[in-house]
């Protein structure tokens, strides 16, 4: 089972979007902001290390928040 809280009981927009995806070729998604939750996608495992070093770079930043995640 999925733990309390919003992964084990999404809203109606997140199965909106899950059951109608936009179109793309990507593989990979990596959230690079959590105090804004922006999320960049990517379609090559090299687009998505450069997101993942964006990630690590604000985590960086921004540890306490980062490490609340």
């Amino acid at each position: 089972g999925l733990p309390p809280g919003p992964i084990g009981n999404p809203g109606a927009s997140a199965i909106t979007a899950a059951a109608n995806p936009a179109e793309g070729d990507w593989f990979y998604f990596v959230t690079v902001n959590f105090d804004t939750g922006e999320t960049l996608f990517s379609s090559t495992q090299a687009e998505h290390d450069a997101n993942v070093a964006q990630l690590r770079a604000w985590c960086e930043a921004n540890a306490p928040t980062c490490e609340s995640q």
